[in-house]
């Protein structure tokens, strides 16, 4: 049985700098409606509950999760959890073995299950690793911006560095630039992650692998129970952690190309709500 399905924001539930499909998200609405009275009333259903692990930042997955009726933890910038009930952000730090991975190839297969004792945010953001994170803001700001203006900082973000940009082409290329200030600065121990509109850097390790890990335990619920859609590189850790793992059609060929997916022909919210029926229809037998 999948118990939650969690989703990706841009490029899944939403078209960056698109109105959304105001349709297909009220579809998606009506049935976590219906996940939720279903447990209230008879104490499960077929219908699993929805959530969201994003990159955007809290504001904006917040105002998403009112439009769309969830009540349950979420995760915004790829591994940070807000629960709406108490109103706590919360994240997993170094200390907690969940952090900075010696090795960027290997972020993906984390083999620890985690009970994490998670750290509220005031000790997150005092870690010693978000100078790093510090420093990334600031040459987007100093150097890139003036030379790019195509390009917007996201000033909204917490814990991680992101760009945004309409370009698709400019972001391929700011991406390569990226990587090489992180070389020359020693700093490589940092991910990068795009979508078609946006970068981001994060801590290494504290990717939507993590975010997903958190989830979990914040549902008590085991991963071979959470279905997850991502479109971008940033999503593979959590896709790769699943047993069922879809794709839009509009994902990026680095996702397209993973084996063991679930490559959808549908494109962003009508992939969304598509990945949900099969769910809902594997989970009737």
């Amino acid at each position: 049985m999948i118990e939650y399905f969690v989703s990706d924001v841009d490029g899944c539930l939403a078209t960056p700098f698109q109105e959304p499909d105001w349709e297909a998200l009220s579809q998606i609405r009506a049935y976590h409606k219906r996940a939720r009275l279903d447990r209230q009333t008879q104490g499960e259903s077929p219908y699993p509950l929805l959530s969201i692990c994003t990159g955007r930042p809290l504001a904006y997955t917040e105002a998403l999760t009112q439009w769309l009726g969830i009540r349950t933890p979420f995760v915004f910038e790829s591994a940070l959890v807000f629960d709406l009930e108490t109103y706590q952000v919360r994240g997993a730090a170094t200390n907690r073995n969940a952090w900075i991975q010696t090795d960027p190839s290997t972020i993906h297969t984390i083999t620890a299950t985690g009970d994490y004792e998670l750290d509220n945010f005031s000790s997150l953001s005092q870690h010693p690793g978000i100078r790093d994170i510090h420093q990334v803001k600031e040459w987007f700001l100093q150097d890139v911006v003036p030379r790019y203006p195509e390009m917007s900082i996201e000033f909204a973000k917490i814990l991680d560095a992101g760009l945004v940009c309409h370009d698709p082409e400019l972001v391929d290329i700011v991406e390569k630039e990226t990587e090489l200030y992180l070389k020359k600065h020693a700093l490589t121990h940092l991910e990068i992650h795009t979508t078609d509109v946006s970068i981001n850097v994060l801590l290494g390790g504290n990717n939507k692998g993590l975010g997903l890990r958190l989830l979990a335990n914040a549902f008590q619920t085991p991963l071979s129970e959470i279905a997850y859609i991502g479109d971008s590189s940033g999503d593979i850790p959590a896709l790769d952690l699943v047993v069922c793992p879809f794709t839009p059609a509009n994902a990026r060929r680095i996702v397209r190309q993973q084996e063991g997916y679930h490559h959808l022909a549908s494109q962003t919210t009508e992939s969304v709500l598509e990945a949900y029926e099969l769910c809902v229809k594997d989970n009737m037998g």
